[in-house]
C-alpha cells in the first residue's frame, strides 16, 4: 500500500512538473490577448512568438552581430552575478549555462542549485516567466533609453526605435514613470495611513490582472494582491516598472515550484535518515503541502520529538518590548516569565532542566545619569545594560541582553545559557532557533519560532536552499556585534573555545596571586558568555590587564592605570617627559616616583620595539619594590609569538606570579 502510495505521488509530481510548459495554442492566445489589451502592438504580438519559437527577431535585422554586442543590459543569472545580454534575448544560451556552471571561483562558485534551476526552466521553454521576462526586460531597455540622445550610435538608435513600435498605449505608464514613495515611520504609522498606501499602490496592482488576463499569471495564485491589501507591507518606494520586475521574479518561482517541490521532498527523506523526523511524520507533512507554497518550521517541527514551540502571539508579544531610544527599560517580570516559560517547555518535552536563581541585574548609571558607554550607543544601536543569571542544574549561567532599536530582544543570542550547557555536561547537541524560508515573498512572516535541539548531522540536514539556508544557532554574535561571536563551525566543535573546565583552572590559578578576584561567585559565568579562545581573554578580568598601542606615552600611561587598580593605597608614579614618541636624540625619558629612566636606541629596528621600554618599566617597578612586574602576553593571531609590534596586550601582574602567566599564555590552555 505504502508502495502504492508513492508511485502515486511521485507521477502527480511529474504532471505537475511538464504542465508548466506553455503550449503554442496558449502561446497564442496570450499574444493575441496582450494585443487586445493595447500592452503589445500587431508588431509587439509577432515579435513575442518568434521568440516562443525561438525564430530570429525582426528588431536584430540589419544590425551587425558586432554591434549588438554593444548594445546590452545586465540579466542576472543563478542568483550569483550579472552579464551582459542582448535586450529582448531573455533566454540564457544553453552553452552560457554550461560555460558559467563549470566555474569554480566566486561569484559563480557554489551556486550549483541555482543553475539545477536554470536548467530546469530552459528545459521547459516557453513559460509563463519566459514570456512575460521577454516583455518586461525589453520595456525596461526601451524606458531606460528611448528618451537619451543617440545621435551617436546609429544601430543603438535603430535599436530604440524599432523597440518603441512593439508597445502600445497600456505600456506609458512604464515609459513615463517617476517613483511613488510613501513616508512610513514605524512610529506614526495608523491604520488610515496604511489604507490610504493601498489605495495608493492599486493602480500598480494592474499588470496582475493584465497578465493574468492573458494567462500568463496563474489564476490560483492570489497572494500578491492580499499582501498589498495590507498597508503595512507597502512602505518602500515603487515604479509600474519595479512592479513588473517584481512579478517576473515570482512567476520565476512558480514556474520552477515543481522543480523545488521535488528538492523538499529529498529533504525530507534526508531529515527522515538524520532522525528529525520519523516515517509517520514525513508521510504526515507531504499529505498536508499546499499548492505553490513551500514547507516551513511550522509544517516539520511539530513532527520532531526535539523542539518545542515559541509562539508569536502567546509567547513573544506579550514578553516582549521593544525600545527605541530608551534602552534598559525591559521589564524584569518580562525577562524572567519568558525565560522560565520556554525553559519549562524544553524541559518537559526535550531534556530535563531545573532552573532555579533566576535574576535580572541592570548597569546603574554614573553620577551624571549616563551610563559609561551612553555615546557608543547612539553610534552603534547597541545596548548592553540588562543581565540574567541564572542555574540549570545547579550549574550558573550568565546571559547579557543585547537591546537593539526596530528589534526584538527574543533573539537566539539569548538563549546561549543553553548551548553552554550541553557544552558542559559533553552532550554534542545545539540549540537553534528556527523559522521561515528566504524563497517566499509575498507569504507573511510565520506566528511560531522553534527552538530545536540537533545534532550536527541533523543541522546540516536542514540547511539547505530547499528548507532552511542558514540556522539561527542560540550563540552570540548577532550581525553588527561580534565581540565573543560563536561561528557556525564552532557550534559543535570547542577547539577554538576554551571549555569550562579549562576556565576554572585558569581561574583558580589566577587567584592563588590574586590576579583575578576570588570572592566574585557570577565570575566563572562571566567570564563563560563570553566564549573565551585563549588565556589572554581570560586574563582580560585581571585588574592588571590592558591594551596599548606602541607608543612610548600610551604603554608609560595604561601602566601607570593598571598600577593604579592592583595598587591603589600605594603612592608609585610614572611621569612622561618626552612628549613624543621618541625626542630628537633617540631617547625616551620618564621618571617613576621622582627617579628619572632613559631609554636610548641604537639603531632604527629599535624605534619600533617596545621590549627595551618593558624592561625599562621593570627594572623601575624592581628598584620601587613594588612586587608587580608588566608581562606582554602572546598576541592572538600567533601564540608563541611575543606582541612586540604593534598595539600589544599586557598584564601588570605579581612577580612571583610571572611563570605561571607565561606557561598558560604559550600553552593556550
Amino acid at each position: 500500500m505504502k508502495y502504492c502510495i508513492s508511485v502515486l505521488l511521485l507521477l502527480i509530481i511529474y504532471i505537475h512538473v511538464r504542465a508548466q510548459q506553455l503550449t503554442p495554442a496558449a502561446i497564442e492566445k496570450a499574444a493575441a490577448s496582450l494585443e487586445a489589451q493595447q500592452v503589445l502592438t500587431a508588431a509587439g504580438k509577432a515579435e513575442l512568438l518568434r521568440f516562443a519559437r525561438q525564430e530570429p527577431l525582426k528588431i536584430y535585422e540589419g544590425i551587425p552581430e558586432a554591434a549588438l554586442q554593444q548594445i546590452t543590459q545586465n540579466v542576472f543569472i543563478a542568483d550569483a552575478d550579472m552579464i551582459a545580454q542582448v535586450p529582448g534575448r531573455s533566454r540564457i544560451p544553453k552553452a552560457l549555462l554550461d560555460s558559467l556552471s563549470t566555474l569554480d571561483k566566486y561569484p559563480w562558485a557554489g551556486h550549483g542549485p541555482e543553475f539545477a534551476e536554470e536548467y530546469y526552466l530552459y528545459d521547459q521553454f516557453p513559460s509563463r516567466y519566459a514570456l512575460v521576462n521577454f516583455i518586461v526586460s525589453m520595456a525596461q531597455y526601451y524606458a531606460g533609453e528611448h528618451t537619451q540622445d543617440l545621435s551617436y550610435d546609429n544601430n543603438r538608435s535603430l535599436l530604440v526605435k524599432r523597440l518603441g513600435t512593439l508597445f502600445g498605449p497600456a505600456m506609458q505608464p512604464v515609459f513615463q514613470d517617476s517613483t511613488l514613495s510613501f513616508d512610513v515611520s514605524p512610529d506614526d504609522d495608523t491604520p488610515a495611513a496604511q489604507r490610504a498606501r493601498v489605495q495608493a499602490f492599486r493602480p500598480y496592482l494592474q499588470w496582475l490582472y493584465v497578465f493574468r488576463q492573458a494567462g500568463l499569471v496563474h489564476v490560483e495564485d492570489s497572494l500578491p494582491e492580499r499582501y498589498y491589501s495590507d498597508g503595512s507591507h507597502i512602505i518602500s518606494g515603487i515604479t509600474h516598472l519595479r512592479f513588473l520586475q517584481e512579478l517576473t521574479n515570482r512567476l520565476s518561482f512558480l514556474d520552477k515550484y515543481p522543480y523545488i517541490k521535488q528538492q523538499q521532498l529529498k529533504v525530507l527523506d534526508t531529515l527522515q535518515l538524520t532522525g528529525v523526523i520519523n516515517e509517520s511524520a514525513k508521510t504526515r507533512i507531504i499529505a498536508g503541502m499546499k499548492p505553490y507554497a513551500l514547507l516551513g518550521a511550522e509544517d516539520i517541527f511539530p513532527y520532531c520529538a526535539t523542539a518545542v514551540p515559541i509562539y508569536m502571539a502567546t509567547d513573544i508579544r506579550p514578553y516582549d518590548y521593544i525600545p527605541r531610544n530608551d534602552y534598559g527599560r525591559i521589564p524584569d517580570t518580562s525577562l524572567k516569565g519568558f525565560t522560565e516559560r520556554i525553559v519549562g517547555r524544553v524541559s518537559r518535552k526535550v531534556l530535563p532542566l531545573q532552573l532555579t536563581d533566576l535574576q535580572v541585574h541592570q548597569q546603574r548609571p554614573a553620577a551624571n545619569g549616563l551610563y559609561a558607554y551612553q555615546e557608543q550607543l547612539a553610534l552603534s544601536r547597541s545596548a548592553k545594560i540588562t543581565s540574567l543569571t541564572m542555574r540549570l542544574n545547579n550549574r550558573l549561567y550568565k546571559e547579557t541582553i543585547d537591546e537593539k532599536e526596530f528589534e526584538s530582544w527574543i533573539r537566539p543570542e539569548n538563549f546561549q545559557f543553553l548551548n553552554h550547557y550541553m557544552e558542559d555536561t559533553g552532550d554534542d547537541r545545539r540549540f537553534f532557533f528556527v523559522s521561515g524560508n528566504s524563497l517566499l515573498r509575498y507569504e507573511t512572516a510565520p506566528d511560531t519560532v522553534y527552538l530545536a535541539l540537533l545534532n550536527s548531522v541533523q543541522a546540516d540536514a536542514l540547511v539547505s536552499r530547499y528548507l532552511f539556508p542558514r540556522l539561527a544557532g542560540c550563540y552570540n554574535g548577532s550581525p553588527g556585534d561580534y565581540d565573543y561571536a560563536v561561528y557556525p563551525m564552532e557550534y559543535f566543535s570547542m577547539e577554538e573555545r576554551l571549555s569550562r573546565r579549562e576556565i576554572d583552572t585558569i581561574l583558580a590559578r589566577c587567584r592563588t596571586y590574586n590576579i583575578i578576584p576570588g570572592d566574585t561567585v557570577y565570575l566563572p559565568a562571566v567570564v563563560r558568555e563570553q566564549n573565551p579562545r585563549n588565556v589572554n581573554d581570560v586574563l582580560a578580568f585581571a585588574a592588571g590587564y590592558f591594551s596599548s598601542r606602541f607608543h612610548f606615552n600610551d604603554l608609560i600611561t595604561q601602566t601607570q592605570k593598571a598600577l593604579q587598580r592592583v595598587h591603589p593605597a600605594g603612592k608609585t608614579v610614572f611621569r612622561v617627559i618626552t612628549e613624543d614618541d621618541m625626542n630628537d636624540t633617540g631617547i625616551w625619558e620618564y621618571t617613576f616616583n621622582g627617579k628619572p629612566y632613559r631609554i636610548a636606541a641604537t639603531g632604527e629596528e629599535e624605534l619600533f620595539r617596545n621590549d627595551l621600554l618593558v624592561s625599562s618599566i621593570n627594572a623601575a617597578l624592581n628598584a620601587n619594590g613594588t612586587g608587580y612586574t608588566l608581562i606582554p602576553l602572546p598576541d592572538r593571531q600567533d601564540a608563541l609569538s611575543a606582541a612586540t609590534y604593534g598595539e600589544g596586550v599586557y598584564i601588570l601582574a605579581p612577580r612571583e606570579a610571572e611563570q605561571m602567566i607565561r606557561f598558560l599564555a604559550l600553552n593556550r590552555r
